[in-house]
């Protein structure tokens, strides 16, 4: 196990929840669990972030040709709207 600044506990967990921690194991294992919990959050913001940066780019572009010329032509229906 590693503390939440990456450093590592010295003392193993040798058991685990169905067969029962003692209090020292398992507070050994909150550390793992509260950096996890904050690694998905601060992550989750930054795709977010990312995400709000690509939409703000892309909001004005448009797609005036009616074929590209690629192999597998997709058929655009300007009346379709099934998204």
């Amino acid at each position: 196990m590693a503390k939440p600044d990456g450093s590592i506990i010295e003392t193993p967990i040798t058991a685990n929840f169905r067969e029962g921690l003692n209090v020292l194991q398992y507070f050994i294992s909150t550390h793992g669990a509260r950096k996890g919990l904050a690694d998905t959050a601060l992550k989750t913001a930054n795709s977010g972030y990312l995400t709000r940066r690509l939409v703000d780019v892309a909001q004005d572009l448009v797609v005036t040709e009616d074929d590209c010329g690629t192999p597998g032509r997709h058929h655009h229906d300007p009346g379709y709207r099934g998204w």
